[in-house]
């Protein structure tokens, strides 16, 4: 029988309530980055090992303690494991049954004993098993699992933090982060919908509630009310799945600037440096929010990327204006530093408010008017993390240097710019194999330069640089 919230048995809802308490928990948890058992959860292991073969494979391969830790925790997901399973390993093993194969190869190219897949099989083989655990399929499958978790009367917490912990790294996956309230709002009640900002209307959050169009007040609570009723508790989690199938679309994410006079447009890439009393405005207004970032600056920067989800947006936009400003800026510490605003709001293409925050703070960067390859620029800084591992090592190269161009001290400015020349080397690892030699006349000046700089060196050459003084 599909229970509604009206009709379920007392025991399926209090599980619903300690659902919703576990599901926020582990929000809370993944969100902060705090220790747990999530941080071995099989999505994130793949990905740690693809980066271990990826950027260190001759070591990995020669430890024979990491290749053992890998094999232990694939071998919680694997059907082939013989010995005694727990609760958390019959959970496990359900959702991965699809890949069960790739992953009983992985544990076998971790081995010690020699066999016919080598460490290059696993990334092939991560690649098709990613595929599956983040599809369609594998979502619907971890919402019909915890379906039946919510239906027994004896709530298995540790199987259902996993499902939670797999639904909540799935969102993530695809750049959903706005998640604590989600289930909240497919278990809301009809009772609880909230009027704010406005009395005279409804703002219903389960997931395919009927618009008000042009019915009266009455007649919108009266089809509200029978869709929330009728809406059955496997629905309302599945509704979970249409959340995470949404398209993404393009918007606009706008920070206000100041601090720099602009006599043009600048478009790099997604990014535009804009004066949106003179260029125009992008953002209308309405009656939630009449005054926008666009009316409190002269300046403003304006990022298009796609999404669903408004914390993803606005970091992603954040990081790329901020690499924009990083390619153009020509500061030094004692000029006047630009202002991007911690401010933001995300409007559609039609210029309809989608999101926005205000609080006040704000982060301080510089920029210039570039000249030459603003078109190459631009699709480097567009990509965002999809891109030649070249351009990758050069947009990380570039934040060190935006962190040296706002520096307040010069030492942290040295050890900054050191690291956005560093990227550029062979594997992050070595800048050079041999020092130059020290003049007279510095040995006599600074004597104690000699003894930092045999404090750098480690076997073949420079690994870490540990500034300990700064020097005129």
């Amino acid at each position: 029988m599909d229970f509604t919230l009206l009709n379920a048995p007392e025991y399926v809802i209090d599980n619903i309530e300690k659902l919703k308490k576990i599901w926020f928990e582990r929000c809370e948890l993944i969100e902060n980055n705090q220790k747990g058992f999530y941080s071995r959860h099989l999505l994130l292991i793949l990905h740690d090992l693809r980066e271990e073969i990826l950027n260190n494979k001759n070591r990995f391969s020669q430890n024979a303690y990491g290749r053992k830790f890998f094999k232990i925790q694939f071998s919680g997901y694997c059907g082939f494991k013989k010995e005694q399973i727990d609760e958390l390993d019959k959970i496990r093993k359900s959702w991965t049954v699809e890949v069960n194969q790739e992953l009983y190869f992985i544990t076998e190219a971790l081995s010690d004993n020699k066999t016919k897949f080598e460490l290059d099989d696993i990334l092939i083989l991560i690649k098709r098993i990613e595929p599956k655990l983040t599809s369609e399929n594998s979502f619907i499958k971890v919402t019909e699992l915890l379906y039946e978790k919510i239906l027994e009367k004896d709530l298995n917490y540790i199987q259902v933090e996993f499902l939670v912990d797999t639904i909540i790294i799935l969102f993530n996956a695809k750049g959903m982060l706005e998640l604590k309230s989600r289930l909240d709002e497919q278990f809301q009640k009809f009772e609880d919908i909230t009027t704010y900002p406005d009395q005279n209307n409804l703002y219903p959050a389960l997931f395919g509630s009927p618009l008000k169009d042009a019915k009266s007040i009455d007649e919108y609570k009266e089809e509200l009310k029978k869709y929330y009723d009728s809406s059955t508790i496997k629905q309302r989690l599945n509704f979970l799945k249409q959340i995470y199938c949404l398209e993404p679309q393009t918007y606009k994410v706008i920070f206000k600037i100041t601090g720099v006079e602009l006599k043009n447009k600048i478009n790099i890439g997604n990014v535009e440096l804009y004066r949106p009393k003179i260029d125009g405005q992008y953002i209308r207004k309405n009656e939630i929010l009449s005054i926008t970032v666009e009316d409190n600056s002269d300046y403003c920067v304006a990022v298009d990327i796609q999404g669903v989800d408004s914390k993803f947006m606005k970091i992603k936009a954040q990081k790329m204006a901020e690499r924009t400003i990083a390619v153009l800026s020509t500061r030094n510490r004692k000029d006047q530093a630009i202002i991007l605003s911690s401010d933001w709001v995300i409007c559609d293409s039609q210029g309809e408010i989608r999101a926005f925050s205000f609080k006040g703070r704000d982060k301080s960067h510089t920029i210039y008017n570039l000249q030459n390859n603003k078109e190459r620029l631009g699709q480097w800084i567009s990509s965002e993390d999809t891109c030649h591992p070249t351009v990758a090592k050069w947009l990380t190269s570039i934040d060190w240097y935006r962190r040296a161009t706002e520096a307040s001290q010069s030492s942290e400015e040295i050890l900054n710019s050191w690291f956005a020349v560093e990227k550029f080397s062979e594997d992050s690892k070595i800048i050079c194999k041999k020092l130059p030699e020290i003049s007279d006349a510095l040995k006599n000046k600074k004597k104690i330069f000699k003894e930092n700089i045999d404090l750098w060196l480690d076997g073949d050459g420079i690994r870490t640089v540990q500034l300990t003084s700064c020097f005129e």
